[in-house]
């Protein structure tokens, strides 16, 4: 089992990083998918840059502040809990994830994988929020 937790404050508003991270159908600023297939109102399916498929259900939604979700997927399962703590025109994003993975070989690089899966992610909100705020007021997401 791996736990890993990463927080940052970005200059945005709680509803526009909200907005953002929860939009499946816009995730063009996600570096590491190319497809998300929703599947119901709670599941939906990621599809990694090179097809691998990770299962998501969200088990606890409480918009501009907790987004929580079990995941699966052929070598892994676990648990991702994403908090939104919003302070005026900033926003805290605090993400933890504990991962299980289903091979006993995984179990000596799950926990550098996962450090590295969450940093690219708050690389990608990061550059996602200047091109959705863009978008939102009248550009275009490149």
């Amino acid at each position: 089992m791996a736990f890993s937790k990463i927080s940052v404050t970005v200059p945005y508003e709680v509803n526009t990083v909200w907005n953002l991270v929860t939009d499946l159908t816009h995730f063009e600023w996600r570096s590491d998918i190319k497809a998300i297939k929703r599947l119901d109102e709670q599941t939906f399916v990621e599809v990694s840059n090179e097809g691998y498929e990770t299962v998501f259900h969200t088990t606890k939604m409480e918009p501009n502040a907790l987004w929580e979700f079990d995941l699966e997927n052929s070598n892994m399962k676990g648990h991702f809990t994403g908090r939104f703590i919003g302070e005026g025109a900033n926003t805290t994003l605090e993400f933890c994830e504990d991962i299980t993975p289903k091979f006993a070989v995984l179990k000596l690089i799950v926990g550098i994988y996962l450090k590295k899966q969450q940093k690219q992610y708050i690389k990608d909100i990061e550059n996602g929020l200047s091109q959705y705020t863009n978008h939102t007021r009248g550009g275009h997401i490149s």
